[in-house]
């Protein structure tokens, strides 16, 4: 049964009936594939989620259940627990996937591990969580509720941009959205910005909007679209990670592309790939300090900032790896 796929390579939409790589696991002769998840991070939703929509096939039903209602074909389980040891008892093949930071492991009990980490073999492979943001990468997927977490966000905004150059000129200057205070190379660099030029600030930390933009869940969960839209008020946003560790690219920089804003993006130099890097400012590796200067120096040269803002998070180069990136976790799970 193969998965049929939107892509999407700049404002043009095409379909291809391609991978098919679930045939180990989908048995013809079934008439429902059942995937049990356990152990995931606050909000989400075991019956409509990215990873049912990745497993859904033509001809069959897949089924998403809390691992503890009922027998599964298989077992998606995430870092905040150890429910899935439950059912690692029955033989049910188990994925590991994390999008948090992951100092590693190797349980014989787990088939497949879905994390940051670049470090691949035939058991790990790189899924960075900003994949797991977007929508409309599949023909069956989940409807998107105020409740779902995450909410996702169209493919076409990150494969295009409908903001135009006078739009974007008249933006409010920067947008900074981050509760967690515990990244001082992230708080040096808003402190100066914010002292360059005031910083608009809408998250918990350092509020500067009169209170935090909603968001349903801890950590910002559920309030993505509520985001989205606050960032397209603003030219530049300040999209530093949590932490920097290798692989590790969250949906920071690709929420501030798709509001047509210029990224400030601190973290893992693998955004640099995964991204268009031409779109964004990278302070990989940089004092935070520094920040002032760089941002200094394309409001100097209106031209450029203009033709950074113009161009979306993924290019073709970037989606072929996208897919080829889910491409590789189904073939892993034949």
């Amino acid at each position: 049964f193969p998965v049929t796929i939107r892509r999407y390579t700049g404002n043009s939409l095409f379909r291809t009936d391609a991978m098919n790589v679930w045939s180990a696991l989908f048995n013809s002769s079934k008439k429902e594939f059942v995937c049990s998840f356990s152990d995931m991070w606050d909000g989400f939703d075991p019956t409509r989620n990215f990873f049912l929509d990745l497993l859904r096939p033509r001809g069959i039903r897949v089924t998403g259940v809390h691992s503890i209602q009922r027998k599964s074909d298989m077992h998606i389980c995430g870092p905040f627990g150890n429910q899935w040891k439950q059912v690692a008892e029955a033989g049910i093949p188990i994925v590991f996937f994390s999008g948090e930071r992951w100092s590693g492991g190797d349980d014989h009990r787990i088939r497949l591990y879905l994390t940051h980490s670049p470090e691949e073999d035939d058991r790990h492979i790189r899924f960075p969580l900003w994949i797991t943001y977007l929508s409309g990468l599949f023909d069956s997927e989940s409807s998107d509720c105020d409740d779902l977490n995450p909410r996702r966000s169209p493919l076409s905004l990150a494969t295009g941009h409908d903001h135009s150059t006078d739009q974007w000129s008249h933006r409010k200057f920067c947008a900074f959205v981050v509760s967690n205070p515990t990244n001082p190379i992230r708080n040096r660099a808003f402190e100066c910005l914010n002292t360059f030029m005031p910083v608009s600030s809408g998250g918990m930390y350092r509020n500067t909007i009169g209170g935090p933009i909603e968001a349903r869940y801890g950590g910002g969960g559920g309030g993505e679209l509520a985001k989205i839209t606050f960032f397209k008020d603003h030219k530049f946003c300040i999209a530093f990670e949590n932490s920097s560790a290798p692989g590790y690219v969250t949906e920071k920089l690709l929420h501030a592309k798709m509001a047509g804003c210029i990224p400030i993006y601190w973290g893992d130099e693998s955004a640099l790939n995964d991204f268009d890097s031409r779109g964004f400012i990278s302070m990989c590796g940089q004092p935070p300090e520094q920040i002032v200067e760089r941002v200094q120096d394309l409001l100097d040269d209106p031209e450029q900032c203009a033709y950074m803002a113009t161009i979306p998070a993924l290019g073709e180069r970037e989606l072929d790896a996208m897919w080829k990136c889910i491409k590789k976790v189904g073939t892993a799970l034949e």
